[in-house]
């Protein structure tokens, strides 16, 4: 009896907040919503850091973040806000394939399909050298932290197309929203130290011990743990890897400034200069599909195999300062 009346009081509990984000949602508030709990987490992991570690937590790094995610933020507005929101509603609108309904079970689909789409879209950033210029700026910090989550560069929903799977299999506009919202907040998560281990969780979740070997330059580290929330799409697909030992954060060729403007540039702006080297314009476009530790004079692919010597290099403690 009590059982039964826990798990109703529980059910109830999320069903109040569903409801509170279906309205956010409907009322266009999810934005700010997010934006007030991200920097709520933010300012939550500082303190836990000045009472549990002081002294490692590497403030103009975590300003860098955050101006390169507000650079990010605006920018998207501009270019993505209304044209993204104006291709899903004419996808869903003219050409999906069904309807999914306001109940549970279509929620949990939804859920499920937005994690799948998320995983592909993730390992097409990692594994497509074009994909991998938008991508760069997330890895491009050599500290882990909350702040580091919203690293992004200004073109990267460019590198999502998997999403618009979900107009044409009815998930609407708002449906979309809620969804992301709270799969955000346990990818924002996912990006701390603080966290050790989480039991039986580390099974089925992706954890944040789980997201920091995403993270790592180790070679066993490299192109490992892309999924979001659930671990069953690195367990399926063989590209998960457990943290066996402290990653070291960044990239394999770290990129050392506090600079926003040139950390979301460095991406884009190393892919031009491995087009350029090249002779062949064969060479070119493979630059811009073959991974990024393509080359063409060993025409090998080497993301996979990085330098073991070189990844475990401890990044240059002479670092620009914006």
């Amino acid at each position: 009896m009590y059982h039964e009346v826990y798990l109703e009081s529980a059910f109830d509990q999320i069903t109040q907040w569903g409801r509170f984000l279906y309205d956010a949602a409907e009322s266009g508030e999810m934005f700010l919503l997010l934006l007030f709990t991200y920097l709520a987490m933010i300012a939550t992991e500082r303190l836990l850091y000045i009472w549990l570690k002081p002294r490692q937590y590497n403030d103009k790094d975590g300003l860098c973040s955050m101006a390169v995610s507000t650079i990010t933020a605006i920018g998207e507005a501009l270019i993505f806000g209304a044209l993204f929101v104006a291709i899903y509603i004419f996808v869903y609108e003219n050409l999906r394939i069904f309807t999914m309904p306001n109940v549970w079970w279509a929620w949990a689909f939804i859920f499920v399909l937005h994690d799948f789409c998320y995983y592909v879209d993730h390992y097409v950033s990692h594994r497509v050298g074009f994909f991998w210029a938008f991508h760069h700026i997330h890895h491009s910090s050599n500290e882990l932290n909350i702040t580091t989550a919203a690293r992004g560069f200004v073109l990267g929903q460019l590198a999502q197309p998997a999403y618009f799977l979900m107009p044409f299999l009815g998930v609407d506009l708002i449906q979309l929203a809620v969804i992301a919202f709270v799969k955000s907040l346990w990818g924002i998560f996912n990006h701390t130290q603080l966290v050790n281990r989480m039991g039986v969780l580390e099974k089925v979740l992706c954890t944040p011990s789980v997201h920091r070997v995403h993270h790592g330059t180790q070679a066993k580290y490299i192109d490992k743990n892309y999924g979001q929330v659930l671990l069953v799409w690195d367990k399926l697909f063989k590209t998960f890897q457990e943290e066996d030992e402290k990653p070291k954060y960044g990239l394999v060729n770290p990129l050392n400034t506090y600079n926003p403007l040139k950390v979301h540039y460095a991406g884009v702006y190393d892919l031009y200069k491995k087009i350029a080297s090249a002779p062949k314009i064969s060479d070119k476009f493979k630059y811009l599909i073959k991974p990024p530790g393509w080359d063409h004079v060993s025409q090998s692919e080497t993301t996979k195999y990085a330098n073991p010597l070189r990844s475990q290099q401890a990044p240059p403690s002479n670092i620009e300062s914006p």
